[in-house]
Formats: C-alpha cells, structure tokens, sequence
C-alpha cells in the first residue's frame, strides 16, 4: 500500500512547471521522483568533504547506464534508487534510521535547473498538487526535506533563517514519521545548475552526519 502522490509544481511567470512528486510507503519510507529524469540516463556530481566541513561539488556529472525511476529513503536509514523494472542502483550510501531521529531530521535538498527549462504540467485526477509560487526574477534556490517525529510536531526546532517559504509539514495518519519542507536561498552568486543537484544527507563511517 502506498499513498496518493504529492506533486511538487513551480508557478512561474504564469505558467504551471512539475517538478517532484513524492510518495509513502505503508512503511512510513519516503520515495521521491524526478521528472526531468523521467527515461534519462541517471547522472550524479561527485562529491568531496573538505576539511572546513564544507562540500565541493565537481562541475562535470557522472553517467551511468541506469535509468533511474525514484530514489526512496527507507525507515532502515537505506537510500537506494529503482528503475520502473524494479532493479536498484547500489551505490551503498545510508542515511540516519528514523528510530534514531529524536524531531526531525534533514534528508535531502534538491537545487532545480531553470525554472523554464523544466516541463509544463498537465493536469492529472489522482494525486495531490503542491503549488509554490515563485518570483519573476526568482534566483537558484534549494528545496529541502526533513523527516519528523508526528509526536513531536509542535516542537520541531528552528529552520534556517535563510529561507524564502515555508515551512510546510504533511503528516498521515496511520504513520509515524512526516515530512516538512521548505525552501532556502543560496548563499553566493546565485547560478542556475545544468540539471538538478540531488543533494542526501548520509552517515559517515564515523556516524557524524554530513
């Protein structure tokens, strides 16, 4: 059993772009899709934690022969992307357990490409739409994502100072754990990227989370 997707759509500049759409398992794991990576050859940025703490993102993505459908962040703390024929792409990475999540906990942030280069949304039956309205002159920006403790609701603690809208929160009834979201301007020189950044919060080896 799973729920009705959630889509996240752009209105921009009048006209309606689809983004992400976003569903839950009767698990309470969380599975995200990307449109524009809908029948796309997976791409990734490698990645480098300097030793200030901060992340260098290599300019040049990474092909592989994987076509990816979804990524989904498990209740286990395991991020793995499917193919529509079932087949994961293993990569190994892991984020933090829900278990182990005392409020929320931040697991993702995703940095779309131009607005305008993304595809215009037709209007579907089922599902539910989430419409974020954006600035004419709306610069680069992040899109992030926190799972959250239901119990703990009215206590979540503070979202950066540096966001533009939100926080919004969804939560189901016969599961534990929600999701809230928001998004955050971009410090520096405001670029658009090439293709969207998909940005997972994981564990390193010593169980500091990065």
């Amino acid at each position: 059993m799973r729920t009705q997707p959630l889509r996240f759509i752009f209105k921009y500049r009048g006209e309606l772009y689809k983004y992400l759409s976003v569903f839950i398992s009767s698990d309470n794991s969380f599975h995200f899709h990307l449109y524009e990576e809908s029948n796309q050859v997976f791409r990734y940025f490698p990645m480098e934690l300097l030793s200030d703490g901060r992340i260098k993102i290599e300019n040049n993505p990474i092909s592989t022969n994987f076509l990816r459908h979804k990524f989904t962040f498990h209740t286990s703390g395991y991020i793995h992307s499917t193919q529509k024929n079932g087949e994961r792409f293993k990569d190994g990475i892991r984020g933090i357990p829900f278990s182990d999540i005392e409020t929320s906990n931040l697991i993702l942030l995703l940095a779309p490409k131009e607005i305008s280069l993304l595809e215009k949304y037709k209007a579907k039956k089922n599902g539910h739409n989430f419409i974020i309205p954006l600035a004419d002159e709306q610069q680069s920006f992040t899109l992030n994502f926190e799972v959250f403790r239901k119990s703990c609701l009215n206590n979540l603690p503070n979202v950066p100072k540096e966001i533009e809208q939100g926080p919004f929160s969804m939560q189901w009834d016969f599961l534990r754990f929600g999701l809230r979201f928001y998004i955050q301007k971009i410090e520096g020189k405001p670029t658009w990227p090439k293709s969207s950044l998909v940005l997972k919060r994981i564990m390193k080896r010593d169980n500091e989370l990065r």
